[in-house]
């Protein structure tokens, strides 16, 4: 083969090569756009910019559209930040949850056979009705509260967001990148919070003593919980006078863990192959497990003639698309737990995902500045009432003083 005909022929061969990669372009940015129009559609088409859909039978459940993932790498490793790739170390440690855990609750009869078995209940408003006024009005005093002066996030968080949802995401990675971005750390409470005594937990199961049921058989007990971001407060956010009361209450003495006490908010979060069903499992077993350590303080107010607190905590179950927040109460006349959908934010928008933050800065600005305090009153006013049970007895048995006894002891002297 002569010089001039290699020549042609490596050209030609180029040229092919030109125009199969020019087509892949092509085809990638059809597919990329296809992916946006359908996200679209999808936000126009959802009521309330909310990804939750209601079933026949009333109860709530995720059912995320299926997205086909990209085959570019380079934009699953270039929507990945330094600060985000650290948050995602912590839950790639291996302290993750068993997998007899995962499969328990992962069961269709969970809800049946172990959650509602211990009276824990998912509602919903088109089925049940509306929470109950100190819900609702706890809710909206949150609202009230004030948020940040200026939110840290950027339109580049946002876009990472969105490029997730096309090209799909792993739990783990979702996980960093929103304790990178969306969520609020250790720093981020100090900054906002001062010095406060709410503390934030990953990745670690609360104890099995401090679960509702918890001494009911295996085959019917709720499953360990174990949310992957949990708040609460401190050991030293209760003073020895008032841990030393709620040992009365329970050993745990309001613990969920060895660090947490009263926890109030617990995250559940799924990748793109999650099953938000399953996400839902494990954030009533968490909210319930926050809500009994109160009902225990409760109980002892009860028996000392101390009114009780009021009992609600909240859940937040999300993955890259949308989250919902959940609030979760004792409901004293049917004796159960009570969970139920109380606000949702779609990721779709930058102002819903600000709005999401916003949410969950009040929450625990109200964590810190009204629950706290009405926990700490309400160990006060049992300590108390305990003391004039315990001292009535004495002050009974002592015989009552004659009207002349001082006149007489004052001329004995």
């Amino acid at each position: 083969m002569s010089e001039g005909t290699t020549t042609k022929t490596k050209r030609s061969l180029e040229r092919d090569l030109e125009k199969k990669q020019a087509k892949k372009s092509l085809a990638r940015r059809y597919c990329s756009a296809r992916r946006s129009r359908y996200i679209l559609c999808w936000l126009r088409e959802i009521p309330n910019s909310s990804k939750m859909t209601w079933k026949d039978d009333g109860s709530e459940d995720w059912e995320p559209p299926s997205v086909p993932s990209s085959d570019s790498e380079e934009s699953k490793v270039g929507a990945s930040r330094p600060r985000t790739k650290a948050m995602t170390a912590m839950f790639n440690d291996g302290s993750s949850r068993p997998s007899k855990t995962d499969r328990l609750v992962s069961d269709p009869n969970y809800r049946e056979d172990h959650l509602e078995f211990n009276n824990i209940k998912l509602t919903s408003e088109k089925s049940d009705g509306p929470p109950p006024a100190f819900v609702l009005r706890t809710w909206e005093g949150i609202q009230q509260l004030r948020g940040e002066q200026s939110s840290p996030l950027v339109k580049e968080d946002f876009e990472d967001l969105i490029r997730h949802q096309e090209n799909g995401i792993s739990e783990a990675d979702f996980l960093g990148f929103m304790l990178g971005n969306v969520l609020l750390q250790e720093r981020d409470l100090e900054r906002l919070l001062g010095n406060s005594d709410v503390r934030m937990l990953l990745n670690v199961p609360f104890s099995r003593e401090a679960v509702p049921g918890a001494i009911q058989p295996e085959h019917s007990r709720v499953s360990i919980p174990w949310p992957d971001v949990a708040y609460g407060y401190m050991k030293k956010a209760i003073t020895s006078l008032q841990s030393l009361e709620l040992a009365t209450i329970t050993p745990t003495r309001g613990q969920v863990s060895k660090e947490l006490r009263f926890p109030f908010l617990v995250f559940e979060a799924k990748g793109s192959d999650g099953n938000m069903s399953v996400a839902l499992n494990q954030c009533l077993g968490g909210t319930a497990t926050c809500a009994n350590a109160i009902k225990g303080l409760n109980s002892l107010a009860e028996g000392y003639g101390v009114d009780p607190m009021e009992n609600i905590v909240f859940g937040i179950v999300m993955n890259e698309w949308a989250a919902a927040v959940y609030a979760m109460w004792w409901e004293a006349d049917g004796g159960y737990f009570r969970q139920q959908s109380i606000a949702r934010f779609s990721f779709g928008a930058e102002d819903s995902v600000r709005g999401f933050r916003e949410s969950l800065v009040k929450i625990l600005r109200w964590g810190k500045d009204v629950r706290l305090k009405e926990i700490a009153t309400t160990i006060d006013k049992i300590r108390e009432a305990r003391l004039e049970r315990e001292n009535a007895p004495k002050k009974r048995g002592r015989p009552p003083k004659k009207a002349g006894d001082n006149k007489r002891a004052k001329n004995h002297a």
